[in-house]
């Protein structure tokens, strides 16, 4: 896991906002990843580990 000192995001690619990592304990199937962008609300789906979630928001294309 993660701590919060290793969550690097880039900026968004649509606004140039800073990405949250957030964690969804409320899924019936799991706990769940996302980043939101913080300025416009651009986000990349839920997944499993905040590891995906992470590589996924830092080398999504435009």
């Amino acid at each position: 896991m993660l701590s919060k000192g290793e969550v690097k995001l880039l900026n968004c690619p649509f606004c140039s906002g800073a990405g949250k990592l957030y964690i969804n304990k409320e899924s019936r199937f799991g706990d769940k990843y996302t980043v939101i962008c913080e300025e416009c609300g651009s986000r990349t789906p839920d997944l499993i580990t905040p590891e995906e979630v992470i590589e996924l928001w830092n080398t999504r294309k435009i």
